[in-house]
C-alpha cells in the first residue's frame, strides 16, 4: 500500500512539474531546440532556456513588460512568439541581440500604438526581421502610429498592425521597400476596434509608393470611404481583400478601381461587404452606374469577388470593362433590380472560367410594387423613411446619371 501511494506521489509531482516547465524538442528544419513555453502563466521571458533555442512560444502567459536584453541568453533564436500574454509594455532594449530574428508575432496582446509603448529604437537590432505581427492590440480610435520604429525593419516582408479612424501610413513605413503584404483587417469584438480607420485617402498608403507590396488585406474593418485615387502609390498590388467591410459602399468601392488603372490585379475580393442598408441613401450606394464604369479605362483583374453584397443594379458597361482579363466572376447572392441582359453577355469576357450568378433575386424596373416592396424591406430600421416616400419614386430617381465626381 505505501508503495502504491509513494508511486502516486512520485506520479504528481512529476505531472505538476512538467505543467510548470516549457517543453524543449529538437527542431531540425532550423538546426536548435524548440521550446514550448505556452500557458504556464509565466510573469516574465525564463532566464534558463538552451542557447541553441531557435524557435520560442510563450503565448498565453501573463508577461506585461518585455525588460530590456529579456532574451540575451538565447541569440540563435529565429522565432518568437508571444500571444495573448498581456504584454503592454516594450522596455528600450527588449529585443537587444536577436539580430537573426526572422518572425516575431505579439498579437492579441495589450501594446497601444503610441511612443510610450514602443521606444523608438526597440526595432533596431531586428534588421534580418521578414515577418511582423503586432495587431489586435490597439484599442485607441484616436491617435498616431509611431511610424519611424518601423524604419529599421528593412528585410519586412509581412506586416499585421491596427490602425487609428484617421490613420495615415507615415513617412517611416518606406524604408519597408520590400514588403509584400500588409494586413490591417484586425477587426474588432466587444471591447476594441482594432480596424478603427474608416477613410482611406488618395494619400494614406503614399510611404509605399516605392515598396513592393502586392497584397492588401482590410477584411473587418469599418471603412465608409475610400477616395478614387487611394491604390494608386500601390504600383505591385495584385490583391486586394476588403470582405465583410460592412460600411463601405460597393459603388465607392469600384469608383477606388480607378487607382488600378494599367495595372495587373490577380484577385480583389469584395465579398459579404456593405451589410448595413437601413436608408434609401444607402440602397443607392449599391448601385454600379455607368457614370462610376466609364472612368476605369484601363483595368485588368482575373479574380472578382462581390458575392452576398446587397448590390441592386449593375450596368451593362460592367462586362465591357473587365472583360480584358476576367478569369473568375462571383456576383451570387444578390437582388438585382433593372437589365439582367447582363448575364446573357458573358461571351465577351474570353478567357472567363468560372461565373457564379446564382440565388438572385430578379426584379423588373417597371414592376413598380416589387420595387416599393424591396426598398421598404431594406429600410425596415430607418426611423426617417415611410411608404409614402416611395410611392412617387420613379426608375431614374434609383439609378444614377452618368455623372460621377472623382
Amino acid at each position: 500500500m505505501k508503495t502504491f501511494i509513494g508511486f502516486l506521489i512520485t506520479l504528481t509531482v512529476a505531472y505538476s512539474t512538467s505543467r510548470n516547465t516549457c517543453e524543449i524538442y529538437p527542431d531540425p528544419e532550423l538546426g536548435g531546440s524548440r521550446v514550448d513555453c505556452r500557458s504556464l502563466n509565466l510573469p516574465k521571458v525564463p532566464g534558463d532556456l538552451p542557447s541553441n533555442t531557435v524557435s520560442l512560444d510563450l503565448s498565453d502567459n501573463h508577461i506585461p513588460v518585455l525588460r530590456s536584453q529579456a532574451f540575451i541568453h538565447i541569440p540563435q533564436l529565429l522565432n518568437l512568439k508571444i500571444v495573448g500574454s498581456r504584454v503592454s509594455r516594450l522596455e528600450p532594449h527588449a529585443f537587444e541581440t536577436l539580430i537573426n530574428l526572422r518572425r516575431l508575432n505579439l498579437n492579441y496582446n495589450h501594446l497601444q500604438l503610441d511612443n510610450g509603448t514602443y521606444p523608438q529604437d526597440i526595432f533596431r537590432p531586428l534588421e534580418r526581421l521578414t515577418g511582423l505581427s503586432i495587431g489586435y492590440n490597439n484599442c485607441q480610435l484616436k491617435g498616431n502610429t509611431p511610424h519611424w520604429i518601423f524604419k529599421w525593419l528593412i528585410n519586412l516582408e509581412t506586416l499585421t498592425i491596427d490602425t487609428f479612424e484617421d490613420d495615415i501610413f507615415g513617412s517611416g513605413f518606406g524604408y519597408l521597400k520590400i514588403l509584400t503584404t500588409l494586413n490591417i483587417g484586425t477587426g474588432d469584438n466587444d471591447e476594441c476596434r482594432y480596424c478603427a480607420i474608416d477613410a482611406i485617402h488618395n494619400h494614406t498608403f503614399s510611404a509605399f509608393e516605392n515598396s513592393t507590396l502586392q497584397v492588401l488585406i482590410a477584411s473587418d474593418c469599418h471603412i465608409h470611404h475610400v477616395e478614387a485615387g487611394a491604390f494608386i502609390p500601390l504600383k505591385s498590388i495584385s490583391k486586394l481583400v476588403f470582405e465583410s467591410v460592412k460600411y463601405l459602399p460597393s459603388c465607392k468601392a469600384l469608383r477606388a478601381f480607378y487607382g488600378l488603372n494599367g495595372k495587373h490585379v490577380c484577385h480583389v475580393l469584395l465579398s459579404s461587404s456593405y451589410s448595413s442598408v437601413t436608408s434609401l441613401s444607402d440602397l443607392k450606394g449599391q448601385l454600379i452606374s455607368n457614370g462610376i464604369l466609364n472612368k476605369l479605362t484601363d483595368i485588368c483583374i482575373e479574380h472578382i469577388d462581390l458575392s452576398s453584397n446587397t448590390i441592386i443594379y449593375i450596368d451593362n458597361s460592367f462586362l465591357k470593362v473587365f472583360s480584358k482579363c476576367l478569369k473568375y466572376l462571383d456576383i451570387s447572392k444578390y437582388s438585382l433590380l433593372g437589365n439582367q441582359l447582363i448575364f446573357f453577355e458573358m461571351k465577351m469576357c474570353k478567357q472567363l472560367q468560372y461565373i457564379d450568378v446564382s440565388q438572385q433575386q430578379k426584379y423588373n424596373k417597371h414592376d413598380t410594387e416589387t420595387l416599393e416592396n424591396l426598398l421598404l424591406i431594406a429600410n425596415t430600421h430607418s426611423e426617417k423613411y415611410h411608404r409614402k416616400d416611395v410611392s412617387n419614386l420613379s426608375w431614374n430617381q434609383m439609378v444614377p446619371s452618368n455623372d460621377y465626381t472623382f
